[in-house]
């Protein structure tokens, strides 16, 4: 029998939690250095990302690079239903809906877990889900989900309403599944670093 999103979710919060805090913010420079050099980043006028909650994936140093650049940088305005976002850095009040956003778009997610497939495995509450969904209706956008190599399973189980991502970038590997996000077939592992 397969497990549950809820077993899944159990085993890869713990196998996050046993990363000790040198390993993760060591993996969160690798993860940044590997992602402000995709072709994705580069073209995207917009970086959407989020704040690292506990032992999240920081991703602080691809927002600082993003602005470098003179991109634009957002963070989710809210948790509720209709996704927003809030210009980085401001003193911005108002969020900026999704239709207003520059794009193409780099849209940067956390997950508890992802699979080789672009699968992703939140907390369970679909929030990233929507967001993702919204920001794909849009306009051009590439979903990118960072995490650490201990987060990252051959398989994990998906719904119908589970967005997948474009690429999944650890401090090891980018994975970018084949030949699009709905397809299961196949995956190209276009990085690999074991030193």
């Amino acid at each position: 029998m397969a497990d549950t999103k809820t077993e899944w979710r159990v085993r890869l919060l713990r196998a996050r939690a046993a990363i000790d805090a040198g390993s993760r913010e060591t993996a969160a420079a690798a993860i940044a250095a590997r992602l402000v050099t995709r072709a994705e980043f580069g073209r995207a006028a917009a970086v959407l990302l989020y704040s690292a909650i506990g032992a999240e994936v920081d991703v602080e140093a691809v927002a600082r690079e993003a602005r470098r650049r003179g991109k634009s940088v957002y963070r989710p305005a809210s948790a509720g239903t209709a996704p927003a976002w809030l210009v980085d850095d401001t003193v911005a009040v108002h969020p900026t809906p999704v239709a207003e956003l520059a794009f193409p778009v780099l849209m940067i997610v956390p997950g508890v877990g992802f699979d080789r497939r672009g699968g992703r495995l939140g907390r369970g509450q679909a929030y990233f889900d929507r967001a993702i969904a919204v920001v794909r209706a849009a306009g051009d956008v590439a979903v990118v989900g960072v995490a650490y190599e201990a987060q990252v399973a051959e398989t994990l189980p998906q719904d119908p309403w589970d967005e997948r991502v474009d690429l999944v970038v650890s401090e090891r590997r980018v994975l970018v599944p084949q030949p699009s996000r709905r397809d299961d077939s196949r995956t190209r592992e276009e990085v690999r670093d074991d030193a």
